[in-house]
């Protein structure tokens, strides 16, 4: 599995991911980050068929790995999905929407409290699925755990 820093993110939006204090927002279309679909707030975007690039951090979406935020997530090549909901991460709450993330088999950790999804990580529900700082509700059940860290 692959390790990752924690991130420390700031807003939720529906429909949209914001990375960071320096806000990126990604296209509703999602599963690719492409040219049209970043826009910046207050730093530069590079844009192209693998990255994009803002603020003090960088997000790399491509074939092996996405690191955003203060810290990194890391995903291997087919751990993280977007579909039409996109994804919200925040520092004390992420939320996953409808088909939001299909996680395969390495290892994802979120916000200062520390979730880890191993090789068997389900495809989570098509039911809002929050993410806290201390609590982690995920599974078809939305099942909360109240824990430092969760492996699932």
């Amino acid at each position: 599995m692959l390790d990752a820093e924690t991130i420390g993110v700031e807003v939720i939006v529906e429909g949209a991911a914001q990375f960071g204090a320096d806000v990126v927002m990604l296209d509703t279309e999602a599963s690719a980050f492409d040219a049209e679909a970043a826009v910046l707030g207050r730093d530069a975007v590079v844009p192209g068929k693998d990255t994009v690039a803002h603020g003090r951090d960088t997000v790399v979406p491509g074939r092996d790995t996405v690191a955003h935020g203060r810290g990194a997530v890391v995903h291997a090549s087919e751990a993280l999905v977007f579909g039409s909901e996109i994804v919200s991460f925040g520092a004390e709450v992420a939320v996953f929407g409808t088909d939001a993330v299909a996680l395969g088999a390495d290892t994802v950790e979120l916000g200062r409290d520390v979730v880890v999804l191993a090789s068997e990580a389900p495809v989570f529900d098509t039911e809002t699925v929050p993410f806290g700082a201390e609590i982690v509700v995920f599974d078809t059940e939305t099942v909360p755990f109240d824990a430092e860290v969760v492996v699932r």
